[in-house]
């Protein structure tokens, strides 16, 4: 897998000449990993850190001050944007992706949220620190201030989109305006984006009856081995394969995928891709979901027919406790044996050593007032 090389370059302080008012700043790079003060960094401060995919999300932080010793600073506006060559043409970074725009302010992070207070994590000028925001998904802060002697630190959730180009260098500021300084702009980092293996341009989940369709196509490949389908019930654990589907290489052309799921869970269904590099390394996408509501056999067995050592099942209308499954051949030897511990989810894998033999089988569930068996294809 090729890297994303991220480096950040500082923008000079910035004087008005009616007042010792500067915007400045330290900043630093940090992933989506933990909280306002837990998250990890990815380097130094000023220093430049290397990212490797475009599913993550990764968090700018910015410090601003008020060097001013009779004025308070009003920001009025304060938005960040984008540049491929840091002088005019600047995109204003949203929530959205707009304009090919290469990276989208984002509120799927699980651990900070917009609007969020900040506490003092860079190292700078030492003055009196006061709580700034985490923006995650507010387009332009308003009504903000910095007091006299003050300094403030912003944090921004950002995240690549499909439209990150290769061997190109990004400019990040923060362009604010104020009673003082109206229009000055503020700190700036360069990024420069080597090939990605995969750069896929979308994915989507749509309800078709009993069934759900997963559509996602890529505008690019390199050394593409395979998309694995991932499902859960929560989106957030027990995350199982329902099946896998070829890449083609390495493609400069756009290229579609589809997959089926014939068997969902009835309630809320979280898919994602997880796409492997033909060196085993991998990247995963955004999270899609939706609830089903269906009528289903009170045992389903996916995917089925089965791919070597993957048998996963689901239970309906269980209502928990210890469950035994039994794996036996159509002339009743069994294959495999094991007690699994009931879940909330009743979405369950068998644990198999070996992957069985191709041809059918039977796959017999009981627990305490439920007993059911399907057949199993293995292919």
């Amino acid at each position: 897998m090729k890297k994303i090389i991220l480096a950040s370059l500082l923008i000079i302080a910035y004087n008005t000449v009616s007042a010792n008012f500067a915007y400045t700043g330290g900043w630093r790079w940090r992933n989506d990993d933990g909280s306002e003060t837990a998250a990890t960094w990815i380097a130094g401060q000023n220093t430049a850190p290397v990212i490797n995919s475009t599913s993550k999300i990764y968090r700018l932080r910015i410090e601003m001050y008020n060097g001013s010793t009779t004025e308070t600073v009003d920001l009025t506006s304060t938005e960040i944007l984008d540049s491929t060559d840091g002088v005019p043409g600047w995109h204003h970074i949203s929530a959205s992706v707009m304009d090919d725009n290469p990276f989208t302010l984002t509120s799927a992070s699980t651990f900070v949220h917009d609007g969020n207070a900040t506490t003092k994590q860079l190292l700078e000028k030492g003055y009196t620190f006061q709580a700034g925001k985490i923006v995650a998904f507010s387009d332009y802060l308003e009504s903000d201030e910095i007091a006299i002697g003050n300094e403030t630190e912003y944090e921004y959730c950002l995240k690549p989109t499909s439209f990150i180009l290769p061997n190109t260098t990004y400019f990040f500021k923060l362009d604010a305006q104020s009673d003082l300084a109206p229009g000055y702009t503020h700190p700036s980092v360069t990024t420069s984006a080597d090939i990605l293996p995969v750069n896929l341009s979308n994915f989507t989940a749509q309800s078709l009856g009993q069934s759900v369709k997963l559509q996602w196509t890529t505008a690019t490949e390199q050394n593409n081995d395979r998309f694995d389908i991932l499902r859960s019930a929560d989106g957030k654990t027990n995350w199982q394969i329902i099946n896998s589907v070829k890449g083609k290489g390495t493609s400069n052309q756009p290229t579609a995928y589809a997959f089926t799921d014939n068997n969902p869970l009835n309630g809320s269904n979280f898919y994602r891709l997880k796409q492997y590099d033909l060196d085993g390394k991998f990247t995963e996408s955004d999270i899609r979901s939706l609830a089903m509501q269906i009528s289903k056999a009170l045992l389903n067995v996916f995917p089925n027919p089965s791919k070597g050592s993957v048998i996963n099942f689901t239970l309906n209308n269980f209502k928990g406790g210890d469950i035994t499954a039994i794996l036996s051949d159509m002339n009743g030897k069994v294959v495999h044996r094991e007690i699994i511990a009931g879940t909330a989810y009743n979405s369950y894998s068998l644990h198999l050593k070996n992957a069985p033999a191709p041809g059918m089988y039977m796959l017999q569930v009981k627990a305490e007032n439920f007993e059911k068996t399907v057949q199993v294809v293995v292919q």
